[in-house]
C-alpha cells in the first residue's frame, strides 16, 4: 500500500507536467461539461475549462450553491 504522502503532488512539479502537456499535446479536443453553481463557483468551470479545450458546455445550476445555515441567510 503506498501512504497517501507520497501519492500528493508538489505545485512546482504539477505546474511543470501542465507546461509541458500544454506544448507538446496542446487543447482537450474532447466535448467537456463545466458545471458551476449560481451562488458558489458560477460561469468559473466553463471559463477555466475554455483554457484547455476547445469543446466547453458551461451550466450554471440556479439557486445551487454552498448550503448556509438558515441564520447566516438574507431574508
Amino acid at each position: 500500500m503506498v501512504p497517501f504522502v507520497t501519492t500528493v503532488r508538489t505545485p512546482p512539479e504539477t505546474a511543470e507536467q501542465f507546461r509541458r502537456w500544454h506544448q507538446e499535446e496542446g487543447p482537450l479536443t474532447i466535448p467537456v461539461l463545466a458545471i458551476g453553481g449560481e451562488y458558489s463557483t458560477g460561469t468559473a468551470p466553463a471559463e477555466d475549462m475554455r483554457k484547455v479545450a476547445t469543446d466547453v458546455t458551461g451550466v450554471v445550476i440556479p439557486g445551487s450553491g454552498p448550503s448556509w445555515p438558515k441564520r447566516f441567510r438574507s431574508p
